[in-house]
This record gives structure tokens, C-alpha cells and sequence, in this order.
């Protein structure tokens, strides 16, 4: 049983847009899609920021400062095929976030070591090489996954894919109202049981304000 936080992609992306378009400079033209509508996942919305944030980051290196940037927000469906040759992927409904840039491109040894710690494709001095392994480990950390799909002068795409979670029960703890979840529910939505519905009103602004609903 744990206490469960939720963000919205949706939200996130409406938050950060003015520092999305302040880190990636005025050359680039920004174009976010949400194609899911308003789904929350659970995760630190905090980490998810710096993800956003990082991979603007390495987008606006890749193209010079200069180019497209084109954040997405859609719903996925991994089946068993997909997971075989992704390790740490379960087949199942997701939410995917991609990020895609117009820049150079990746070779595919590059994107071999792109999430490893102080690896970088940038001359001596500029950069720390921490920025793509900062994003693995964020997006390792808050239960998702994170593929790069790069070719040479085709641009490229980091897709990041996390669960839907479905809100199964909740419990009172003292003064305090713990969310239980079933992480191996995977479909849209949530649905929640109840017993004392006099706590109800309680009960459901913690879990819509967890969802950044109010």
C-alpha cells in the first residue's frame, strides 16, 4: 500500500512551455501535441520537469539552436514483441511522451552509450555528459522506460513510456487518506471503492488534487 501521486502530462506541459521556449532558444520553433487528453500517471512531477527540461536541452545542442522541437503526448500499447527486445518493458496500455528534434542525428554507436554517466559528443569543455544519464535515471526511478530512435542527419526521438494506473481502494490512516493501487492494472481510468461515504467529499478532493484536477 502506498501513498500514490499523480501528474498530467498535459499540465506539465502547459506549465513549463514558457521555460521550454526560453531554454530552446528563439531560432527554434516549439510545437507541443497532446493526443490522450487529460490521463494521469503516477510520478514526481518534479523529476518529469527536469526530464522535459534536459531533453530540450540536448535537443537545442543537437540543432545548433536552431530547428524544430516537437514534444508529444499519446497513448501506446506495448505487446509482448515490443518487450522481448526491451528489458525492462512489461507488455501493456502506456502513456507516451516523445520529444523529437531536427538536429544532426545519432549514428548507432552513439546511441549505444547516449544514457551512459560523462559520455558526450561535444568538444572538451562544453558539457558535463551527465544531462541524457540525468534523464535515464529520472524516468528509471519514477517506474517508466526511455528509448532513442537517431539516425544521422534524420534528427531525433527520445520516447519515454509510463503506465496508466488505476486507483483500486483507499484507506484511513490517523488524519491521513492513503491511495492503494494495483500496478498491474494497466487500463484507462480509475475506479475507486469506498465504503464510508461520508468521507467521500475528503477522499475525492485528495485523490483530484493529487491529479492536479484541483
Amino acid at each position: 500500500i502506498t501513498a500514490a501521486r499523480f501528474s498530467k502530462y498535459q499540465k506539465l506541459l502547459e506549465t513549463l512551455e514558457p521555460m521550454l521556449r526560453k531554454v530552446a532558444g528563439a531560432r527554434v520553433q516549439i510545437r507541443l501535441e497532446n493526443v490522450c487528453g487529460p490521463t494521469a500517471i503516477e510520478g514526481d512531477a518534479a523529476a518529469l520537469e527536469q526530464v522535459l527540461l534536459n531533453l530540450a536541452l540536448n535537443a537545442r545542442d543537437a540543432m545548433e539552436a536552431s530547428g524544430k522541437l516537437t514534444i508529444e503526448v499519446g497513448n501506446a500499447s506495448l505487446d509482448g514483441a515490443y518487450a522481448r527486445s526491451h528489458v525492462d518493458v512489461t507488455p501493456g496500455q502506456y502513456v507516451m511522451l516523445a520529444v523529437t528534434d531536427t538536429g544532426t542525428g545519432m549514428t548507432p554507436e552513439v546511441m549505444q552509450q547516449v544514457f551512459e554517466p560523462f559520455f558526450s559528443t561535444k568538444p572538451e569543455g562544453k558539457g558535463t555528459g551527465l544531462g541524457l544519464s540525468t534523464v535515464y535515471a529520472a524516468v528509471t526511478q519514477n517506474h517508466g522506460s526511455i528509448e532513442v530512435d537517431s539516425a544521422p542527419g534524420a534528427g531525433t526521438t527520445f520516447r519515454i513510456f509510463k503506465f496508466r494506473t488505476m486507483i483500486v481502494g483507499a484507506y484511513r490512516s490517523g488524519a491521513r487518506l492513503t491511495v492503494k493501487r494495483d500496478p498491474r492494472i494497466t487500463a484507462v481510468g480509475q475506479f475507486l471503492r469506498w465504503s464510508k461515504l461520508d468521507e467521500l467529499p475528503q477522499l475525492l478532493n485528495v485523490l483530484l488534487g493529487d491529479m492536479s484536477f484541483v
